[in-house]
């Protein structure tokens, strides 16, 4: 590739930045090549002032002070294989900041597009998080169940506090320190368990609760009798109330599967009297109906004679008020 070609991609980069002809034309190469690392280095600053407003990821960069080579090094040799990439930018993070990644990679590589370079390096980044969150979770293995549940939905909330992580690792792998958690936490979990109110240990262990293979299989049966609340929702309600709910769920489908089957009777015969030739027997039907009824099936009756003909219905609520007011 001879050097016309190798700043022709270049170059347009720094034209869409505002920068003309006249100005690169006085460049030269290593001048052309400083300038897009400036300009490209501000853009992933600000994409990444953008994309990690709500997810706290640190844009500041310390590479001033750091030593890059081997990792930059690296980085490029392993440009053209995305999978390799991320292996190392995976194995970079133990050194180097979210913002020293980013900003070493628009260093280091000037053929790839910052949105793609950003997409390597939060791939990369999750991967690397789940990494410290399984070494946490390995070295809490020991602690009972609640309390395991409990600290690891606290170390996933703070996921992005990667110096958070790495310090709590550092005192995990300290015998000592890791045993007066063990056994804090047993003491702990005795005493809400043994000597508080129910509704402490409730409060305490909701992330355990929530949870549990019995509650899930609960939220789930409540699930499919009713759209009416969200799995989150109905995981923070005690098992009490959701098998309560449950119960009358199912009682009120019990019920409406009997309304139906009532409606589908009554609607049938309606149809043979309204339709036939003798006009006492809709009045027949109609008193049975008034008469072995409840209000809401009733209701039923008369929406579904509302919609057939005006004259029907007139004579369905003439039978109903009589019937009412004697």
């Amino acid at each position: 590739m001879n050097e016309s070609t190798d700043l022709k991609p270049i170059k347009a980069f720094l034209k869409r930045h505002g920068h003309t002809d006249e100005e690169l034309s006085r460049l030269d190469r290593d001048g052309i090549t400083s300038l897009y690392e400036k300009d490209a280095r501000a853009d992933v600053m600000n994409f990444q002032r953008y994309m990690n407003q709500e997810e706290g990821l640190s844009a500041i960069t310390s590479l001033d002070t750091a030593d890059i080579g081997d990792l930059k090094l690296k980085i490029k040799e392993c440009i053209n294989d995305t999978m390799q990439l991320i292996d190392v930018i995976r194995e970079g993070l133990n050194d180097f900041s979210y913002a020293d990644i980013a900003d070493i990679l628009t260093l280091s590589i000037k053929s790839v597009s910052v949105h793609k370079l950003q997409r390597i390096l939060r791939i990369a980044y999750r991967e690397y998080q789940e990494i410290l969150l399984d070494q946490i979770a390995a070295q809490l293995k020991e602690l009972p169940i609640e309390e395991y549940k409990v600290m690891m939905s606290h170390y996933e909330e703070i996921r992005n506090d990667i110096p958070r992580l790495k310090l709590t690792l550092q005192q995990l792998s300290d015998p000592k320190k890791c045993e007066q958690i063990l056994n804090m936490a047993h003491f702990k979990l005795h005493i809400v368990k043994d000597f508080m109110p129910s509704s402490v240990f409730n409060d305490a262990y909701r992330e355990y609760l929530n949870n549990t293979p019995e509650k899930l299989k609960l939220v789930d049966e409540v699930l499919s009798l009713t759209g009416m609340h969200t799995k989150k929702y109905l995981k923070n309600l005690p098992m009490e109330e959701l098998e309560e709910m449950k119960e009358k769920l199912i009682e009120d489908k019990r019920r409406d599967e009997k309304d139906h089957k009532i409606f589908v009777h009554y609607t049938q015969m309606l149809d043979e009297a309204m339709f036939g030739a003798d006009e006492q027997e809709f009045s027949e039907v109609c008193i049975r109906a008034i008469t072995n009824l409840n209000q809401k099936q009733i209701l039923m009756i008369e929406d579904y004679l509302a919609s057939k003909n005006p004259i029907f219905i007139s004579r369905f609520n003439s039978l109903l008020h009589g019937f009412n007011k004697g």
